[in-house]
Protein backbone atom coordinates (compact mmCIF):
# COMPACT_ATOMS: atom_id res chain seq x y z
CA UNK A 1 0.00 0.00 0.00
CA UNK A 2 1.27 3.45 -0.95
CA UNK A 3 0.61 5.55 2.16
CA UNK A 4 1.10 8.84 0.31
CA UNK A 5 -1.46 7.81 -2.29
CA UNK A 6 -3.88 6.65 0.40
CA UNK A 7 -3.61 10.00 2.17
CA UNK A 8 -4.23 11.79 -1.15
CA UNK A 9 -7.28 9.65 -1.80
CA UNK A 10 -8.68 10.26 1.66
CA UNK A 11 -8.29 14.03 1.30
CA UNK A 12 -9.80 14.08 -2.20
CA UNK A 13 -12.68 11.84 -1.10
CA UNK A 14 -13.54 14.18 1.77
CA UNK A 15 -13.31 17.23 -0.49
CA UNK A 16 -15.44 15.66 -3.23
CA UNK A 17 -18.15 14.39 -0.88
CA UNK A 18 -18.43 17.88 0.62
CA UNK A 19 -18.75 19.29 -2.89
CA UNK A 20 -21.51 16.79 -3.69
CA UNK A 21 -23.49 17.96 -0.67
CA UNK A 22 -23.41 21.51 -2.03
CA UNK A 23 -25.24 20.62 -5.25
CA UNK A 24 -28.90 21.61 -5.05
CA UNK A 25 -31.37 18.71 -5.56
CA UNK A 26 -33.08 20.43 -8.50
CA UNK A 27 -29.72 20.97 -10.17
CA UNK A 28 -28.74 17.36 -9.60
CA UNK A 29 -31.99 16.13 -11.15
CA UNK A 30 -31.50 18.34 -14.20
CA UNK A 31 -27.91 17.19 -14.65
CA UNK A 32 -28.96 13.56 -14.25
CA UNK A 33 -31.58 13.96 -16.96
CA UNK A 34 -28.98 15.40 -19.33
CA UNK A 35 -26.58 12.60 -18.43
CA UNK A 36 -29.23 10.01 -19.29
CA UNK A 37 -29.85 11.61 -22.68
CA UNK A 38 -26.14 11.58 -23.48
CA UNK A 39 -25.82 7.96 -22.39
CA UNK A 40 -28.74 6.85 -24.54
CA UNK A 41 -27.34 8.77 -27.50
CA UNK A 42 -23.98 7.07 -27.02
CA UNK A 43 -25.61 3.63 -26.93
CA UNK A 44 -27.55 4.56 -30.05
CA UNK A 45 -24.32 5.33 -31.88
CA UNK A 46 -23.56 1.63 -32.09
CA UNK A 47 -22.05 0.72 -28.74
CA UNK A 48 -22.49 -3.01 -28.37
CA UNK A 49 -24.85 -4.39 -25.74
CA UNK A 50 -25.80 -7.85 -27.00
CA UNK A 51 -26.28 -9.34 -23.57
CA UNK A 52 -26.23 -7.46 -20.30
CA UNK A 53 -24.91 -4.29 -18.78
CA UNK A 54 -24.44 -3.64 -15.09
CA UNK A 55 -25.45 -0.30 -13.66
CA UNK A 56 -25.87 0.89 -10.08
CA UNK A 57 -28.60 1.96 -7.68
CA UNK A 58 -27.56 5.55 -6.88
CA UNK A 59 -26.64 6.83 -3.46
CA UNK A 60 -27.02 10.49 -2.49
CA UNK A 61 -24.97 12.73 -4.74
CA UNK A 62 -24.57 10.23 -7.59
CA UNK A 63 -25.97 10.47 -11.12
CA UNK A 64 -29.55 9.15 -11.15
CA UNK A 65 -29.79 6.65 -14.01
CA UNK A 66 -33.56 6.11 -13.78
CA UNK A 67 -34.68 7.61 -17.09
CA UNK A 68 -31.97 5.86 -19.07
CA UNK A 69 -32.53 2.43 -17.55
CA UNK A 70 -36.23 2.34 -18.31
CA UNK A 71 -35.47 3.30 -21.94
CA UNK A 72 -32.69 0.69 -22.15
CA UNK A 73 -35.08 -2.09 -21.18
CA UNK A 74 -37.56 -0.82 -23.76
CA UNK A 75 -34.75 -1.29 -26.31
CA UNK A 76 -34.28 -4.89 -25.22
CA UNK A 77 -31.11 -4.37 -23.19
CA UNK A 78 -30.70 -6.57 -20.13
CA UNK A 79 -29.96 -4.65 -16.93
CA UNK A 80 -28.39 -5.91 -13.73
CA UNK A 81 -27.29 -4.20 -10.53
CA UNK A 82 -24.59 -5.10 -8.01
CA UNK A 83 -25.08 -6.99 -4.77
CA UNK A 84 -22.29 -6.63 -2.23
CA UNK A 85 -21.21 -9.55 -0.10
CA UNK A 86 -19.73 -7.74 2.87
CA UNK A 87 -18.13 -10.84 4.36
CA UNK A 88 -16.41 -12.00 1.17
CA UNK A 89 -15.74 -8.41 0.06
CA UNK A 90 -17.20 -9.25 -3.35
CA UNK A 91 -19.58 -7.66 -5.81
CA UNK A 92 -21.97 -9.76 -7.91
CA UNK A 93 -24.25 -8.68 -10.81
CA UNK A 94 -27.93 -9.49 -10.15
CA UNK A 95 -30.52 -9.39 -12.90
CA UNK A 96 -33.36 -6.89 -12.65
CA UNK A 97 -36.52 -8.53 -14.02
CA UNK A 98 -38.01 -6.49 -16.84
CA UNK A 99 -41.29 -6.07 -14.96
CA UNK A 100 -39.44 -4.59 -11.95
CA UNK A 101 -37.29 -2.04 -13.76
CA UNK A 102 -39.67 0.90 -13.30
CA UNK A 103 -40.09 0.13 -9.59
CA UNK A 104 -36.36 -0.25 -9.06
CA UNK A 105 -35.22 2.85 -10.91
CA UNK A 106 -38.11 5.24 -10.27
CA UNK A 107 -37.77 5.46 -6.49
CA UNK A 108 -35.17 5.51 -3.75
CA UNK A 109 -37.50 3.75 -1.30
CA UNK A 110 -35.55 0.73 -0.05
CA UNK A 111 -38.71 -1.24 0.63
CA UNK A 112 -40.33 -1.04 -2.81
CA UNK A 113 -41.32 -4.56 -3.91
CA UNK A 114 -38.46 -5.93 -1.82
CA UNK A 115 -36.16 -5.24 -4.74
CA UNK A 116 -33.68 -3.15 -2.81
CA UNK A 117 -32.49 -3.36 0.74
CA UNK A 118 -32.63 -7.14 0.78
CA UNK A 119 -32.74 -7.39 4.55
CA UNK A 120 -29.28 -8.94 4.69
CA UNK A 121 -25.83 -7.68 5.55
CA UNK A 122 -25.36 -4.17 4.29
CA UNK A 123 -28.65 -2.98 5.75
CA UNK A 124 -28.07 0.33 7.43
CA UNK A 125 -24.92 1.05 5.41
CA UNK A 126 -26.76 3.32 3.01
CA UNK A 127 -26.33 0.88 0.11
CA UNK A 128 -29.36 -0.09 -1.96
CA UNK A 129 -29.15 -3.74 -2.99
CA UNK A 130 -31.15 -6.35 -4.92
CA UNK A 131 -32.58 -9.27 -2.92
CA UNK A 132 -30.35 -12.11 -1.79
CA UNK A 133 -32.36 -14.57 -3.92
CA UNK A 134 -31.95 -12.53 -7.12
CA UNK A 135 -30.60 -14.34 -10.18
CA UNK A 136 -26.92 -13.63 -10.72
CA UNK A 137 -24.96 -13.53 -13.97
CA UNK A 138 -21.27 -13.99 -14.62
CA UNK A 139 -18.87 -11.26 -15.65
CA UNK A 140 -18.43 -13.02 -18.99
CA UNK A 141 -22.05 -12.17 -19.85
CA UNK A 142 -21.52 -8.42 -19.45
CA UNK A 143 -20.97 -6.07 -22.37
CA UNK A 144 -20.49 -3.02 -20.20
CA UNK A 145 -20.58 -1.52 -16.72
CA UNK A 146 -21.73 1.93 -15.61
CA UNK A 147 -19.63 2.77 -12.58
CA UNK A 148 -20.34 5.33 -9.84
CA UNK A 149 -17.60 7.28 -8.12
CA UNK A 150 -16.80 10.18 -5.86
CA UNK A 151 -14.44 11.76 -8.42
CA UNK A 152 -13.04 11.03 -11.89
CA UNK A 153 -10.35 12.45 -14.14
CA UNK A 154 -10.03 12.63 -17.93
CA UNK A 155 -7.59 9.71 -18.01
CA UNK A 156 -10.22 7.36 -16.59
CA UNK A 157 -9.01 7.54 -13.01
CA UNK A 158 -11.76 6.87 -10.50
CA UNK A 159 -12.05 7.52 -6.78
CA UNK A 160 -14.61 5.33 -5.05
CA UNK A 161 -15.78 5.24 -1.46
CA UNK A 162 -12.83 3.20 -0.26
CA UNK A 163 -14.16 -0.35 -0.20
CA UNK A 164 -12.42 -1.56 -3.36
CA UNK A 165 -15.44 -3.59 -4.50
CA UNK A 166 -15.56 -2.20 -8.03
CA UNK A 167 -11.80 -2.41 -8.58
CA UNK A 168 -11.76 -6.09 -7.58
CA UNK A 169 -14.76 -6.84 -9.80
CA UNK A 170 -13.66 -4.84 -12.84
CA UNK A 171 -10.16 -6.30 -12.77
CA UNK A 172 -11.69 -9.69 -13.61
CA UNK A 173 -13.44 -8.48 -16.77
CA UNK A 174 -12.02 -8.64 -20.27
CA UNK A 175 -10.73 -5.58 -22.13
CA UNK A 176 -13.71 -5.69 -24.52
CA UNK A 177 -16.10 -4.78 -21.70
CA UNK A 178 -16.66 -1.02 -21.71
CA UNK A 179 -16.68 0.81 -18.41
CA UNK A 180 -18.32 4.20 -18.13
CA UNK A 181 -17.65 6.39 -15.13
CA UNK A 182 -20.87 8.28 -14.38
CA UNK A 183 -20.33 11.73 -12.92
CA UNK A 184 -21.17 15.41 -13.15
CA UNK A 185 -18.84 17.83 -14.89
CA UNK A 186 -18.24 19.68 -11.64
CA UNK A 187 -16.95 16.48 -10.00
CA UNK A 188 -14.11 16.02 -12.51
CA UNK A 189 -10.66 16.66 -11.09
CA UNK A 190 -7.25 17.18 -12.68
CA UNK A 191 -5.86 13.92 -11.30
CA UNK A 192 -7.18 11.04 -9.25
CA UNK A 193 -4.35 9.39 -7.30
CA UNK A 194 -4.10 5.82 -8.60
CA UNK A 195 -2.29 2.69 -7.52
CA UNK A 196 -1.58 -0.56 -9.36
CA UNK A 197 -4.84 -2.16 -8.21
CA UNK A 198 -7.01 0.76 -9.35
CA UNK A 199 -8.90 0.06 -12.58
CA UNK A 200 -9.16 2.87 -15.14
CA UNK A 201 -12.44 3.56 -16.94
CA UNK A 202 -12.65 3.17 -20.70
CA UNK A 203 -14.95 6.22 -20.77
CA UNK A 204 -16.10 8.98 -18.45
CA UNK A 205 -19.50 10.53 -19.12
CA UNK A 206 -20.82 13.78 -17.67
CA UNK A 207 -23.96 15.77 -18.44
CA UNK A 208 -21.86 17.80 -20.88
CA UNK A 209 -19.54 15.39 -22.70
CA UNK A 210 -18.16 11.92 -23.28
CA UNK A 211 -14.46 11.44 -22.55
CA UNK A 212 -12.85 8.47 -24.30
CA UNK A 213 -10.07 7.18 -22.05
CA UNK A 214 -9.27 3.91 -23.79
CA UNK A 215 -9.38 2.87 -27.44
CA UNK A 216 -12.13 0.51 -28.49
CA UNK A 217 -9.54 -2.18 -29.02
CA UNK A 218 -8.85 -2.08 -25.29
CA UNK A 219 -5.29 -0.82 -25.65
Amino acid sequence: MNLDSEHEKKALRKQSLEKQKGIAPDQMRAWSERWCERFLSWLGDGVGVDGWMMVYLPMAGEVDLSAAMVRCVERGIGVCVPRIDWEKRELMPIRVPEEDVVAVFSTHDSEVRGVVGGGGRGAGRGVRQPPVDGMSISGEELDGVVVPGVAFDAAGGRLGRGGGFYDRFLSQLGAKVWTVGATFETMLVDRVPCESHDVLMSHVLTEKRLIVCRSESGS
